[in-house]
């Protein structure tokens, strides 16, 4: 053990102390001063390293945002283009014939023996035109009746030839459609 004896005159102890008060203030003072720039310079590094965190990773974002939009033009172009084509799919489909419809009923018409041997119909102008053959000139005459009471059958046209010769006669009929006008165009019956 080691002790100091303190011989100084009681004036200059006291001098001594507040001395050694004010240096161990400034030692307080100066350790929190380069506490405060050490902890200043800490936060402007962290700062400075956010702000590039946020420019690399914004401008992924960006590029990701930008490839997005470019997917969901292109969708829209797509979506765009299918809804055309389901109205021109529509408009068709409402201006067509269902020419099975017709056929079945226009099959339960025809006479016994007679053949035929081309149908052709337009369903722009609403026209059914066929032609064959038939037993007899009676049976034409027959089978021009049956079209006549057709359903879907506005007026039928037979050329006054399908009658001139009295058996096997070759004929052609031309019936037009109701709901068809003279010029092709739709009207209402």
């Amino acid at each position: 053990m080691v002790r100091h004896l303190n011989l100084l005159p009681p004036e200059r102890r006291a001098r001594l102390r507040r001395g050694a008060f004010v240096l161990f203030g400034v030692r307080i003072v100066r350790l929190l001063i380069v506490g405060l720039g050490v902890v200043s310079v800490g936060g402007g590094l962290l700062i400075v390293g956010m702000w590039l965190l946020t420019i690399t990773f914004s401008g992924a974002e960006d590029a990701e945002l930008q490839n997005k939009v470019k997917e969901y033009l292109q969708l829209r172009a797509e979506i765009s283009e299918k809804n055309q084509l389901l109205r021109l799919v529509n408009e068709l489909g409402r201006d067509r014939i269902i020419w099975s419809d017709q056929l079945a009923e226009f099959l339960e018409a025809i006479p016994p023996g007679t053949i035929i041997n081309s149908l052709t119909g337009d369903s722009r102008v609403g026209i059914f035109e066929f032609s064959g053959t038939a037993l007899t000139r009676g049976a034409l005459v027959v089978f021009e009746e049956r079209l006549g009471q057709l359903s879907w059958a506005k007026s039928i046209a037979a050329p006054r030839q399908n009658f001139l010769k009295k058996n096997n006669p070759d004929y052609t009929f031309e019936i037009r459609l109701r709901g068809f006008g003279v010029t092709g165009t739709e009207e209402n019956d």
